[in-house]
């Protein structure tokens, strides 16, 4: 419960903090959308092709790379289900390459080979950054335990007993290993990474984590798809009507609409629960459930047994068997 409540904390931070403003456009200060400087277009006015944050190509884009993972999800083989990220984020790069939003000059000047240390530095201890680091290290070695004790039950094996307790321990260890080499690197501290497991079964985890990208991101970034429609110029009243019904169910939790009596009302919607669930029917619908597997526990139910029980028993069938050859000697 601990660890399950820190990864999905960890998750939704991610989410509202990168994950859906660079969906929208990049994470940095054109969120805003402000008027003048070099972030009124993203991700910078000096990008290829920028655009305003939340511009329907961005919104477009992503959703690309979204329904390449559903699909996947449908109808790849595990192997690439397994990768079904990876599948979406080549498949997005691709298109944007083609359409002309990613900058190749930083690949084009790169060096051809060169080496991580480029630059040294003393070694030394700072003192102000020792509890913020140690608060970092705690958290990675809980998020450590839940993504092991999520990939043993996810594997069908142990989750309790010295055997998974070795696994936790050797875990733990790799982590803080890795952190220590990382911070030689001047990197933060890495950490394990199991976003595919959980208490539930692939399919249900994988349904729940699109429906919550979906909700919480509504909820920590309410003006998601607040300029989805920017570009529609002077609509009718029916039409304008249609673009305030979709911005209702997919913008804030509360949005004003002008109705056509020029009256403005306050229409109160729980949008989190709105977007997460029509995400859940919709996948729960089209994606197939999962073939149960046998588990990969063995379990002896003899090795507990009384020795002496057991001894008692060998005896009786000696005592059995000694018994039949006397009858077979008096039948001769």
């Amino acid at each position: 419960m601990v660890t399950g409540t820190v990864i999905l904390l960890i998750g939704a931070s991610l989410i509202g903090e990168s994950g859906v403003l660079n969906w929208g456009g990049g994470a940095n200060d054109c969120h805003g959308r402000p008027d003048t400087g070099i972030f009124r277009l993203c991700p910078t006015i000096f990008a290829p092709r920028p655009l305003p944050w939340g511009s329907p190509e961005f919104i477009g884009l992503g959703f690309l790379s979204f329904v390449s993972i559903i699909l996947t999800e449908l109808f790849g083989s595990p192997f690439l289900k397994n990768a079904s990220i990876i599948v979406g984020l080549v498949v997005g790069c691709i298109v944007a390459g083609a359409a002309g939003y990613i900058d190749s000059s930083s690949i084009r000047t790169a060096p051809a080979i060169t080496f991580l240390w480029v630059h040294t530095f003393k070694i030394r201890v700072y003192g102000p950054a020792i509890l913020p680091m140690l608060a970092v290290y705690i958290s990675l070695a809980m998020e450590a335990i839940g993504d092991i004790a999520a990939s043993a039950d996810a594997s069908r094996v142990a989750v309790d007993g010295p055997e998974f307790d070795s696994r936790i321990q050797g875990g733990v260890l790799a982590d803080g290993v890795g952190g220590f080499v990382s911070a030689l690197f001047t990197n933060a501290p890495l950490s394990i990474f199991a976003q595919n497991n959980g208490v539930w079964n692939r399919r249900d985890r994988f349904i729940l984590a699109a429906a919550l990208s979906f909700g919480v991101g509504d909820l920590l970034v309410p003006d998601w798809f607040g300029h989805l429609f920017d570009g529609v110029k002077n609509p009718s009243s029916g039409l304008q009507g249609f673009l305030d019904s979709i911005t209702i169910v997919l913008e804030t939790p509360c949005t004003r609409v002008s109705l056509p009596s020029s009256q403005s009302v306050e229409l109160r919607l729980s949008k989190l629960v709105l977007a997460a669930g029509i995400v859940a029917v919709l996948l729960n619908s089209i994606i197939p459930h999962e073939k149960p597997q046998a588990s990969n526990i063995v379990e002896h139910p003899d090795a507990d047994a009384d020795p002496e029980a057991g001894a008692g028993a060998g005896d009786r069938e000696h005592d059995s068997a000694e018994d039949e050859k006397s009858v077979r000697k008096m039948a001769h």
